[in-house]
């Protein structure tokens, strides 16, 4: 076997894992860790689970991508003055149950703060030290939390080539608040 093919063998266990056994990334990455064998490239991961949501799930999830991206939209909207954008994978379509939508911001966090502040918009630090250039704050719109991430200097998620499972929007990387009206317009609504 190539190290590719381990590498997409690898992947598709992890999809399996979270998608079928509902663990969160993390715990299938220990999981996977205490095998022994290597984690795979995360752009091969999450076009792992969108095609094991693809195959497996494709109502339920298009509903999950629906619910945390019209959350995103809503508080995309009233942050405008920041320039917001939604990256992660809400956005690429790869999101599972315990993933956060990820809404990044320029600008400054203690203006920020003030505007949360100012409409009553309950909100807290969060712990997330993927990027230490950021700050990072917990909200919610209704029964969905977001992750609000803040900096003067953000560093956006570069586009990548769909693949069979994403839509180019998809994969952009980033998208702005009219960008994901679009896109949400697109895509049908499951009544359930």
């Amino acid at each position: 076997m190539t190290d590719r093919q381990l590498e997409y063998q690898t992947a598709a266990r992890l999809a399996s894992m979270i998608g079928q056994e509902r663990l969160s990334r993390e715990e299938a990455f220990r999981r996977l860790k205490s095998t022994g064998l290597p984690l795979p490239p995360s752009g091969l991961i999450d076009q792992e689970l969108r095609r094991w949501f693809a195959l497996f799930e494709p109502d339920s999830h298009a509903h999950l991508l629906r619910r945390k991206r019209e959350a995103s939209l809503q508080i995309m909207k009233a942050l405008r003055t920041w320039h917001p954008h939604l990256i992660g994978p809400v956005l690429s379509g790869a999101a599972t149950e315990s993933d956060l939508p990820v809404i990044l911001l320029s600008g400054n966090a203690k203006e920020l703060e003030l505007f949360f502040l100012a409409r009553n918009i309950p909100y807290s630090p969060a712990n997330r030290a993927l990027n230490i250039s950021c700050i990072t704050y917990l909200t919610a719109v209704g029964c969905t939390d977001l992750l609000i991430e803040i900096s003067e200097h953000p560093r956006y998620p570069r586009a990548t080539p769909p693949d069979p499972y994403q839509t180019p929007a998809e994969a952009l990387g980033k998208i702005d608040a009219d960008s994901l009206e679009a896109l949400l317009a697109e895509q049908p609504v499951n009544k359930y």
